[in-house]
């Protein structure tokens, strides 16, 4: 998930009962699927919209949404992303996508509820063309690959601390009382 929590992790609840089916290697939370619930500026759903056409006219139709960053990965996924991927801009998303279509798994999408947050470091036209170039790059690299294999799913229980998230509680201590002047 993003460091901004423009989506919390009580949506995790949302991409959990998609785990089940065998062939999904990721699940991708969406800000662009009828169930999604988003709180957004115009400009903000604009530039997005202007980076899916683009990402489109490149061939890389990969889902609705790829550059929201609230993405469930199976153990096999994580494991190959990890081997293959060297992308460490704002297009790894991408870069994942490809990897995982490259396996012939699937990626899921799930609406989910996003809040726009503001003070971030994106510039949309700026970052958006750069993204771009990035995208045309990691296209050409994860096509040269050819076919990837993913190792074999395992039966990991999923952790019961991920299901149910618990508050993190800390200690206040009291103020000096004998504070030197």
């Amino acid at each position: 998930m993003d460091a901004d929590n423009a989506t919390s992790l009580d949506q995790l609840r949302r991409l959990l009962p998609h785990t089940e089916h065998r062939d999904v290697e990721i699940i991708i939370g969406s800000r662009s699927t009828p169930d999604s619930d988003i709180h957004a500026h115009r400009w903000r759903v604009a530039t997005g919209l202007g980076f899916k056409l683009a990402l489109r006219l490149l061939g890389l139709d990969l889902a609705r949404d790829t550059q929201c960053g609230f993405k469930l990965y199976s153990k096999p996924a994580a494991q190959t992303v990890l081997r293959f991927g060297v992308e460490t801009g704002y297009c790894f998303d991408i870069e994942h996508l490809l990897i995982i279509q490259r396996t012939g798994k699937r990626c899921d999408e799930v609406g989910i509820r996003w809040t726009h947050i503001d003070g971030g470091q994106v510039h949309p036209v700026r970052d958006g063309l750069k993204m771009l170039r990035a995208a045309h790059r990691i296209r050409t690299r994860i096509r040269s690959l050819g076919q990837i294999h993913l190792e074999p799913r395992t039966e990991d229980p999923i952790p019961a601390s991920m299901i149910e998230p618990k508050p993190i509680r800390t200690k206040v201590r009291p103020a000096p009382t004998d504070v030197p002047s």
